[in-house]
């Protein structure tokens, strides 16, 4: 067993992934299967919105008309829609998640 919040450092000696906040458990999972999970997709926002609005938004951040996403469960396609995909490492993926349920707090509020 293994805790650390340098995830990038030890992300190859990982085999499995367990993500608790505050009790919760958020994820507990293989880490190959983590691996793959989610993209980041960045292009015009009219496009992104398009793909995004199919999948688990997990972050966004927009600059003038270009939107970039974290998707979860989403698979790079190939379109002529100016689309870029990039895979999300596992630090990536537990800020995400973390900060999605943040968000999530936050409304419930």
């Amino acid at each position: 067993m293994l805790s650390t919040h340098l995830i990038d450092e030890v992300s190859e000696l990982i085999e499995h992934v367990i993500l608790i906040d505050r009790g919760r458990i958020l994820i507990d999972e293989n880490a190959k299967t983590l691996r793959g999970r989610a993209v980041t997709v960045t292009g015009p926002a009219s496009a992104v919105e398009a793909f995004a609005g199919r999948h688990t938004e997990l972050h966004r951040e927009r600059l003038g008309g270009f939107l970039r996403v974290t998707l979860q469960d989403a698979r790079p396609t190939m379109n002529g829609d100016g689309l870029e995909f990039e895979p999300v490492s596992l630090q990536q993926l537990v800020v995400r998640t973390t900060q999605q349920f943040a968000s999530d707090r936050t409304e419930d509020l």
